[in-house]
């Protein structure tokens, strides 16, 4: 008798909340259809196989549905907006200041809301104040700045120098990543007041990690964030692997490196951002300024910092070769404005106002 009454019953709640799971709220943007449970995931999952990329999936539905696309990923109802409009109009709106939450974001911040760059409100104020006015008390956006930079651009120089005058013939250099260490090189300077190698293994180690991770899985989180109880039964095709070995390295490097600045330790020295932050965490007991935070904040600055600009510098060497014509352009005016006897400085920027390195750039 239970079992003839329950079994209907639950099949009544799980049909009711299928039905529930698949209508939109009112005034939502238009997408595709949704499934129970699963919303639209289904056709994202195929479409994302068919192109690669999440951008382009989200262009693709923009040409259909609109520069406001309506999605729910499996329990997540997401807004992408789309367009140049579209886009500069949300960001003008307080409403969109607000970061991401959920599995993905978390696992890589000791399953806290941690860091800078995916946490918001009081936190995020905080901790964004705090590491801006140190990273320039430090030099971040100074002269000093500036002759960090040119030292790693002369080792570059004569790193790559070396390698051509080992094997001119067969020359093959990997551009997308030729520049990880010395981009890492220029910002550690400031955040922790050390130098590496050019030819570190370990820290060209971590950085295919980084890149492996970001090839796994994008910022949205993918299917790990949607649904991470598949990390269990597939962890390679939720990107989860590759995540867990990146972060996991990462931390390992950055404990490290802590424990070498409290070892030599002087308050009211602040040689780098860690030695800032260390003061305060012993000067501020139950506040936001912990070990763990500051371990977050380093990963965020370690991987915003040194990924975003090796893919920008990834994509320019690419443009150069599609556009040789372009880049002998460019050559004559780096020749005209710098010359051959010296590194370019910011305060060449200005003669670049019309010529073709700014409209390429």
């Amino acid at each position: 008798m239970i079992f003839q009454v329950f079994v209907p019953a639950l099949l009544l709640l799980l049909f009711t909340l299928a039905g529930l799971s698949c209508i939109k709220p009112k005034m939502f943007p238009p997408g595709p259809a949704w499934f129970p449970f699963v919303g639209c995931f289904v056709q994202f999952q195929q479409l994302y196989r068919k192109i690669g990329y999440c951008h382009l999936v989200w262009a693709k539905w923009a040409e259909k549905y609109g520069p406001l696309i309506g999605l729910k990923l499996g329990k997540d109802k997401i807004v992408v907006v789309s367009g140049y409009k579209a886009i500069k109009h949300a960001y003008s709106k307080e409403d969109f200041d607000g970061r991401p939450d959920g599995f993905f974001f978390r696992m890589r911040t000791f399953h806290q809301r941690l860091g800078v760059v995916f946490v918001d409100g009081e936190l995020w104020s905080e901790q964004r104040k705090f590491t801006t006015r140190h990273l320039r008390t430090l030099g971040m956006g100074t002269n000093s700045m500036e002759n960090i930079i040119n030292e790693e651009v002369e080792a570059l120089i004569r790193s790559l120098n070396d390698k051509i005058g080992q094997n001119k013939e067969n020359m093959e250099l990997e551009l997308h990543n030729l520049c990880d260490i010395s981009i890492l090189n220029t910002l550690w300077a400031v955040v922790a007041g050390k130098r590496f190698e050019l030819e570190d293994p370990r820290l060209i180690k971590m950085f295919k990690l980084q890149h492996a991770s970001f090839r796994a899985i994008d910022m949205s989180g993918g299917l790990l964030n949607q649904m991470p109880f598949l990390r269990h039964v597939m962890p390679e095709r939720t990107g989860y692997k590759n995540l867990m070995e990146n972060t996991l390295a990462n931390y390992q490097f950055l404990r490290e490196t802590l424990e070498e600045h409290k070892e030599t330790h002087v308050p009211g020295e602040h040689n780098d951002l860690i030695d800032a932050f260390i003061d305060e965490i012993d000067g501020k007991k139950d506040s936001n300024f912990t070990d763990e935070q500051l371990l977050a904040l380093c990963q965020d600055l370690f991987m915003a910092g040194s990924e975003t600009t090796s893919t920008t510098l990834g994509f320019l060497f690419e443009k150069f070769l599609i556009y040789q014509k372009m880049q002998a352009r460019v050559q004559n005016d780096i020749d005209a404005v710098v010359g051959r006897g010296r590194l370019p400085n910011l305060s060449d920027r200005t003669q670049y106002e019309n010529l073709a390195t700014k409209s390429f750039i």
